[in-house]
């Protein structure tokens, strides 16, 4: 099976414990992120998001 696409959590799942994305995680994110969409989910307001899109090359 072929996935389209990644949903992630953000708070306890995506980040560390320190709210910020680990490098190994940018690595794998810029890894797959061709093939597929990804999707952070989180109840946070957009705004305070953007810093991990940014992490993240969106």
């Amino acid at each position: 099976m072929k996935y389209k696409i990644l949903c992630s959590d953000l708070d306890g799942t995506l980040l560390t414990t320190k709210s910020d994305v680990s490098e190994l995680t940018i690595a794998e994110i810029d890894r797959i992120k061709s093939h597929l969409k990804i999707i952070l989910v989180s109840a946070r307001m957009p705004s305070a998001m953007t810093y991990l899109q940014k992490d993240l090359g969106y």
